[in-house]
């Protein structure tokens, strides 16, 4: 740390992990429960039972980003938010939306047959979303996303 980096009020790459490191530790002390876990990265789950639980990718009630204005969004990969910090606690965020995230389906051959779409949606529902569009017609967006009121 030294610099600009300094000036500017930015750490080293290994400031930084550190300090999300310590962040997600107090969230985890905060937050976890069987029914709602906190987790790193996506390679951290690779050993975690709770992934192995899903009918979906988890986005939504399992997995969330926290914007630094606030905003909750349902996955990393999603930037529409589902409340803000600002006006609700996260338990209130979650107990109004996790729900229809949690019964969604993730886009699959059984959902979405062989639209030409599968190979980049499957099993994850952000790219059905940004996909669903420049198809005619999207099985999953009809059956799981307008359902769960995405749409």
């Amino acid at each position: 740390e030294r610099g600009r980096a300094i000036d500017n009020g930015l750490g080293s790459p290994a400031s930084l992990r550190r300090m999300v490191a310590e962040k997600r530790r107090a969230l985890k002390a905060r937050y976890d429960s069987p029914r709602f876990h906190v987790s790193g990265f996506e390679d951290d789950l690779i050993g975690d039972p709770h992934a192995r639980q899903q009918e979906n990718c988890g986005a939504g009630y399992r997995i969330l980003k926290i914007s630094p204005d606030g905003n909750v969004h349902p996955c990393p990969l999603m930037n529409w938010p589902i409340g803000s910090l600002q006006d609700h606690s996260l338990t209130e965020i979650t107990q109004r939306n996790g729900k229809r995230f949690a019964l969604m389906l993730s886009p699959s051959p059984q959902q979405c047959g062989t639209c030409s779409n599968l190979v980049f949606c499957k099993g994850c529902m952000a790219e059905a979303l940004q996909y669903c569009g420049t198809v005619e017609r999207c099985n999953w967006k009809t059956s799981q996303a307008a359902g769960a009121g995405l749409y």
